[in-house]
């Protein structure tokens, strides 16, 4: 009798052990799940911004390249195919930082909003 007893308690510990085991597993899971999605969301954004910065860098080049060829040549007007160009590159930008609002958190949404109406008050209009 006491043998049941034993074995029956042994039992019950043992199935309270395996759902333990079982719950903390399932949590540790889901903790390192939700650290990777934030780790490639980092990722995601930090590349991102370097591509802004050497777009418009790389824009910011052309544009001075663009007047300075400008000036020596007396003001001729540029060809449409730079202009579409140039036009194509500063829309490329915009779609950039529009993706990095969506992959911000809270705290560099704001941020990166401002960089968008900066970047839509001093893009060239579309």
């Amino acid at each position: 009798m006491i043998l049941k007893k034993n074995i029956r308690y042994s039992f019950f510990a043992i199935l309270i052990l395996f759902a333990l085991n079982f719950s903390i597993n399932f949590w540790s899971t889901q903790k390192k799940q939700a650290a990777i999605e934030l780790l490639q969301q980092a990722i995601s954004s930090q590349a991102l911004t370097t591509a802004i910065k050497q777009d418009s860098a790389d824009i910011q080049g052309q544009v001075s390249r663009l007047g300075q060829i400008r000036i020596e040549a007396a003001s001729a007007p540029l060809a449409p195919g730079e202009i579409a160009r140039m036009d194509s590159r500063s829309a490329a930008i915009a779609e950039q930082i529009a993706m990095l609002v969506k992959l911000s958190d809270d705290e560099a949404r704001a941020k990166a909003i401002d960089l968008q109406k900066r970047y839509a008050r001093n893009a060239p209009p579309a």
